[in-house]
């Protein structure tokens, strides 16, 4: 019964930790096409990798 339960906080600590990155991801979009700053120095400021980025027309 302990691995059932361990399995079930694991999940919901996956689930939170998805929720976070997509608001991140949500971020760093808003940020790159709002800011006027370059991507290079977007993912400098926020500690990202530039080649981690897919990049698309616009951003």
């Amino acid at each position: 019964m302990v691995s059932c339960r361990l399995s079930e906080r694991f999940k919901l600590e996956t689930d939170e930790t998805t929720n976070h990155m997509e608001d991140f991801k949500r971020e760093v979009v808003r940020i790159a096409l709002s800011s006027g700053l370059s991507r290079t120095r977007i993912a400098i400021d926020l500690g990202i990798g530039k080649s981690t980025w897919v990049f698309s027309p616009g951003i």
